[in-house]
């Protein structure tokens, strides 16, 4: 979990792994915590071919989200860029997991 100010944000543990890393400031990591793109399963839906296809989408419904969120993602466009680069690149293995996670419930016996 990631403390967002007062109110505690449940993020994806991939998500979490991708703003470890050291590109990504605080403001950043909080802002995305507070948003649906903390998922990644929402960042893939979007179907954005490009970082820039991915940030004008993120821009369009930029105003759903709290405005300090808003103003981050339009500050800090290079982060959203790399952000969605890494949520896509881990597409696969993201998947993979999740896939293997929900196996066990759908596996049916003979």
């Amino acid at each position: 979990m990631i403390i967002v100010g007062r109110v505690m944000a449940q993020i994806d543990r991939w998500t979490f792994k991708i703003l470890s890393l050291p590109v990504f400031d605080e403001a950043f990591s909080d802002a995305i915590a507070k948003t649906p793109l903390a998922n990644p399963t929402f960042v893939i839906a979007l179907g954005a071919r490009s970082q820039s296809d991915f940030t004008a989408k993120v821009g369009a419904i930029a105003e759903t989200f709290v405005e300090d969120v808003s103003e981050i993602f339009l500050q800090k466009t290079i982060m959203l860029e790399q952000f969605w680069s890494l949520v896509v690149s881990s597409e696969k293995l993201f998947l993979e997991s999740s896939t293997q996670q929900w196996g066990s419930a759908f596996v049916s016996t003979p």
